[in-house]
């Protein structure tokens, strides 16, 4: 059918530039790490104009912390002393995540809601 998925990258062999196969352009920038910070979509005109951009802030471990969507909103996101992540909160539905001494997920909690996680140890 013709259609192509084209994928171009950076000299250090990061994903730069994808174009889908339904026209869509993503552009992704990275900071001086590697790490993603920002991914800009193209509609098919290509334009500045409707551009949507999605950016990442990072803590000094690299660990996001805050996402800001291309409305605007944004998510904002905490971790425990181990580098889990306890909670995610947009504002509207936060969520939250706990986790035993082991490291292992135990709950997670999103307004009213609670999910338990038991492990089978036999």
């Amino acid at each position: 059918n013709g259609q192509r998925w084209q994928l171009h990258y950076t000299r250090t062999g990061l994903l730069a530039e994808e174009t889908r196969i339904d026209g869509i352009r993503l552009c992704r920038e990275y900071d001086a790490c590697g790490r993603l910070v920002t991914l800009r979509e193209y509609d098919l005109s290509g334009s500045e104009e409707h551009v949507r951009v999605t950016r990442l802030t990072r803590d000094v471990s690299g660990r996001v912390t805050e996402k800001t969507l291309p409305d605007g909103k944004k998510i904002r996101y905490a971790y425990d002393g181990f580098g889990r992540l306890i909670s995610a909160d947009d504002g509207e539905w936060p969520i939250a995540w706990q986790y035993d001494r082991r490291g292992l997920l135990t709950a997670e909690h999103q307004g009213p809601a609670s999910l338990h996680y038991q492990r089978d140890t036999t």
